[in-house]
């Protein structure tokens, strides 16, 4: 669980929600991968609409400390989110893998695997995705 904690903060609740998705795989349980990622993926357009809400104006500029400030809330309430979601979701049967079964999960080192492909692969990806169909112009407004 501390796996997909440390992921859903450093790397947002979207790499929390593919460590739970891969757990569900893990265990056969297809459907729920799906359902479980797919709720991540909300979560974290909620997070992302929060965030935009709290940009500046147009012609307004935001300080380093309002920044810095912003980042570490959003960041710490998806850890929060993550850890929450993966109790109510998976804690049960986490315990019973781990000690029962004798199962392994995901190490911190794929956590963080998993924090720098979703914190730098994938927005280069879209990115490159984006560019091209004129999205993302590169220019100010």
């Amino acid at each position: 669980m501390t796996s997909i904690s440390v992921a859903s903060a450093l790397g947002s609740i979207l790499a929390g929600g593919y460590m739970l998705y891969s757990n569900y795989r893990v265990l056969g349980m297809n459907q729920y991968s799906g359902y479980i990622f797919a709720l991540c993926a909300v979560i974290f357009l909620v997070f992302m609409g929060i965030s935009s809400s709290l940009a500046p104006e147009a012609g307004e500029t935001m300080t380093v400390n309002t920044m810095w400030s912003t980042f570490l809330v959003l960041s710490v309430a998806q850890g929060i989110t993550g850890t929450l979601l993966t109790h109510f979701s998976q804690g049960g049967m986490l315990e019973t893998f781990k000690k029962e079964m004798r199962g392994t999960y995901q190490t911190i080192t794929q956590s963080f695997l998993v924090i720098v492909s979703f914190n730098f692969i994938v927005p280069f990806i879209l990115i490159a995705l984006l560019f091209p169909l004129g999205l993302i112009t590169g220019q100010n407004p």
